[in-house]
Formats: structure tokens, C-alpha cells, sequence
């Protein structure tokens, strides 16, 4: 009974979060929309054009001058909004605790999602610096950026497959995501749990969202793979005193 009852305020806890994240960030976003993007934006092209190509910081210095806040409460709004979520898919799957993925097929499949996102992530960030005009008219088209992002993520998908080689070939399924906190397990996937998760938190603390989800998810995956290697470990060993 107990039990159910810490579940249900935990559940009850992870919605109020939810909603006042949402909140937040739906202000932010609504106070955003009522700015210009430049202090002086008449201002700020007078002298932009009397620049001469090369003068790269001289140009971020005008942006810096003259840049509003708009931009940033944008990006930390949806920053915010997806946090809310987050905080929604633990009270919906996580108040029993988080665990890893139901099947290896999911897990697999969550893997390479990762590994998409982060390169979605980077590709949306080179095209918003863009239309943002972070970009001075001299620089280079921003295509080979672009195109450039193909090979990483070719990189991705190579990495993603070479780690989820790391998972068990009996997968266990739903285990506890702490299992992945065992100093006998592999040190590499420990250490790219943690890193994820500080990228996650880096992001988040930048309003970097794109890289806020795609760093939550890698995280995810390489604890859910931790974890699972941990049960199999441990089952092995229980399996061996009988």
C-alpha cells in the first residue's frame, strides 16, 4: 500500500514539474515573440555594411551590441517545454523507477534514434545560426557545413553500432537503470553514461535544446546498456553459487 502511495505522490510530484516547466517556457516564448530581434536594427545594418570582408570580430562585436534577448528566451523556452517533457515521460513510464527498454529491438531502436538526433541537432543548429544571421556576407555558404554533417553522421551510426555490440546476447529485460552504477562493470560505458548526461546538462544550461534531447536519449541508452549487462552479470553469478 505504501508503496503505491509513494508512486502515486511521485507521480503527482513529476506532472507539477511538468506543468510549471511548460508554463514557464510557453512565457518565455509568448514574451519573445513581442521582441525585435536587434536593439536598433537600423542601427546595427549601418554599420554591418561598412565592414569589410575579414572582419569577422568586429562583426560578432556588433551582434553582441546590438542582438536583443529575443533569440535567447526562445531558445531557453523550448529549452524549458522540453524539460516538461521529460518530466512527463518519467510520471507516465519512470515512477516505479527508470528501467531499460522492454526488448532488445526497442533498445536497438532507441540507440540509433540517438545518434540521429544529435546529427538533426547539429544540422538545425548550423541552419538556425544562419537565418539568425550569426553569419557575416562574407562567409563561406554554409552547404559544405551542411552536407559536411553526412559524414558525421555516418561516424554516428558506426559508433551506435559498434557499442550496442556491448549488449548481452540473453538481453534482460526492464532492469533498474542504477544497475549501470557498479564499479565491476565496463569503466568505458560508465564514463559515456555520465558524459551524456553532462551533455545533457550542458545543453540544457545553454538552451541548446536540440542537444538537450539528444543528450538525454544517449544517455539513456548507454545506462540501459550498462544496466543490462550488470543483470546479466549478476544473474551469472547467482546462477554459479546454486
Amino acid at each position: 500500500m505504501a508503496t503505491g502511495l509513494e508512486h502515486t505522490m511521485m507521480k503527482r510530484i513529476a506532472l507539477t514539474i511538468a506543468a510549471v516547466l511548460a508554463l514557464l517556457g510557453a512565457g518565455l516564448l509568448a514574451y519573445a515573440s513581442m521582441l525585435a530581434p536587434f536593439t536598433d536594427q537600423q542601427e546595427f545594418y549601418v554599420r554591418y555594411l561598412q565592414l569589410q570582408p575579414g572582419q569577422n570580430a568586429e562583426f560578432h562585436g556588433l551582434l553582441r551590441q546590438f542582438l536583443s534577448a529575443k533569440y535567447d528566451l526562445v531558445d531557453y523556452g523550448v529549452t524549458l517545454i522540453v524539460l516538461a517533457g521529460v518530466a512527463w515521460l518519467v510520471a507516465r513510464f519512470g515512477t516505479g523507477g527508470l528501467k531499460s527498454p522492454p526488448g532488445r529491438r526497442t533498445l536497438v531502436r532507441l540507440a540509433y534514434l540517438a545518434a540521429f538526433l544529435l546529427f538533426l541537432a547539429l544540422e538545425f543548429t548550423i541552419l538556425q545560426s544562419y537565418l539568425r544571421g550569426y553569419y557575416p556576407r562574407w562567409a563561406d555558404s554554409i552547404w559544405p557545413l551542411m552536407v559536411g554533417g553526412l559524414l558525421v553522421l555516418l561516424l554516428l551510426v558506426g559508433w551506435t553500432y559498434a557499442h550496442l555490440r556491448l549488449l548481452p546476447r540473453d538481453y534482460p529485460a526492464s532492469q533498474p537503470l542504477q544497475l549501470a552504477l557498479s564499479g565491476k562493470l565496463n569503466p568505458w560505458l560508465l564514463l559515456l553514461s555520465l558524459a551524456s548526461a553532462g551533455l545533457a546538462v550542458a545543453a540544457a544550461a545553454q538552451g541548446a535544446w536540440p542537444f538537450l534531447a539528444a543528450g538525454l536519449l544517449w544517455s539513456y541508452v548507454y545506462f540501459a546498456i550498462a544496466a543490462s549487462r550488470r543483470a546479466t552479470q549478476l544473474g551469472r553469478t547467482a546462477v554459479s553459487q546454486h
